[in-house]
């Protein structure tokens, strides 16, 4: 049920303890492996990174300003929270990183506001302050979701907190915080993949 980005993390393996045939699980698989550069040993590095920002550049309806506001956003986070220019690292140890620093660093959780607030702004690209459904529509196919793949919707479903056919920035920050920073027991694990 949740989709978080891009910027980041990975915060997954720590949780499959499901079956293969669990379709959240397969999916999160696809979307650490297709869309945020984990290879098939669990790593990742900053050239996958690049890769992936990389389809924010070519979506024409997203404003280049932001899509360079997000990349540097990222890249920086990425680096607080232990990803290095110089080797590859596993996912488990990034996730480790991730979940234990930022809840407790007030400065590392502004940064990774300022992420999520970076790629909220470039899914925004009429600039309404919303990501309505055709815009995280762009957001799923840069992450190699079809737009008629039944979880895009779910997915936008479940993160619309307010049922009012929008997505908004406090909407996304609380939904990505929750799924990337607290125990793999919250509510918010599966958010963006979808009912069960």
């Amino acid at each position: 049920r949740h989709f978080i980005l891009t910027t980041s993390m990975c915060f997954i393996c720590l949780h499959l303890h499901s079956s293969s045939d669990d379709v959240w699980t397969q999916k999160l698989m696809k979307f650490l492996g297709d869309s945020l550069g984990m290879d098939r040993e669990g790593k990742m590095n900053f050239q996958r990174v690049h890769e992936y920002m990389d389809r924010f550049d070519g979506e024409k309806t997203f404003d280049p300003v932001q899509v360079k506001v997000l990349r540097d956003t990222t890249i920086a986070f990425m680096k607080r929270v232990g990803l290095s220019e110089s080797h590859d690292i596993a996912i488990q140890e990034y996730i480790a990183n991730l979940k234990a620093l930022v809840p407790k660093d007030e400065v590392l959780k502004g940064h990774f506001i300022g992420c999520m607030t970076a790629l909220f702004q470039c899914l925004d690209s009429n600039n309404d302050g919303y990501i309505t459904y055709d815009e995280w529509i762009v957001y799923m196919e840069i992450n190699n979701f079809g737009s008629s793949d039944e979880i895009v919707k779910q997915a936008f479903d479940e993160i619309d907190a307010n049922k009012d056919g929008k997505l908004s920035l406090q909407e996304f920050i609380d939904v990505n915080s929750e799924y990337w920073l607290k125990a793999p027991t919250s509510p918010a694990i599966k958010k963006m993949f979808g009912p069960e």
